[in-house]
């Protein structure tokens, strides 16, 4: 299997174990999982250089009407192409949702300068985090649900990528 396609199914198993455990809120240790089995020897040949990126992002319902919820403070890994990769089933399996790098532009959908102030906070609680993260510092929302999501992606796979004994 190629090994691009490996990452891919990597994401699926994650997020098929988030959907059937009701994961949520966890982009923090859903980005550490991808980033340490991106950071593994098994992918180092790709030199993907994952950097962890605080986003904001608007999730945009289309119902009887259209709404939408911004917020800021997610984690996302950006691989060396300059590909998203969003870790985590409760934002990136939402029918319209995008992501902004930056607040000049999200701002500018926004609309909103409260609400985009308020989003800003958040973002920049989340950029420390991601920027200790960037540095080799072990971050996770709980560890058992990080250890258990590893064990239930290298189960799916059929090998282990990463050593996840904290």
């Amino acid at each position: 299997m190629e090994k691009l396609q490996l990452i891919e199914n990597i994401r699926e198993a994650m997020m098929e174990y988030q959907r059937e455990n009701n994961i949520t809120g966890c982009c923090i240790s859903n980005t550490q999982i991808m980033y340490d089995v991106l950071s593994s020897q098994y992918f180092k040949e790709l030199n993907l250089n994952p950097i962890l990126k605080s986003v904001y992002t608007i999730d945009v319902e289309v119902k009887d009407s259209i709404r939408s919820k911004f917020s800021g403070g997610h984690l996302v890994l950006f691989l060396s192409d300059y590909q998203l990769l969003d870790c985590s089933y409760d934002i990136s399996s939402k029918k319209y949702i995008l992501y902004y790098d930056n607040f000049k532009d999200f701002k500018e959908q926004v609309g909103d300068n409260k609400i985009a102030v308020n989003c800003l906070k958040d973002d920049l609680y989340f950029a420390g985090i991601a920027e200790q993260m960037n540095k080799g510092n072990f971050f996770y929302t709980n560890i058992e649900s990080y250890e258990d999501q590893i064990k239930y992606i290298e189960r799916k796979m059929g090998f282990k990528f990463v050593n996840y004994n904290i």
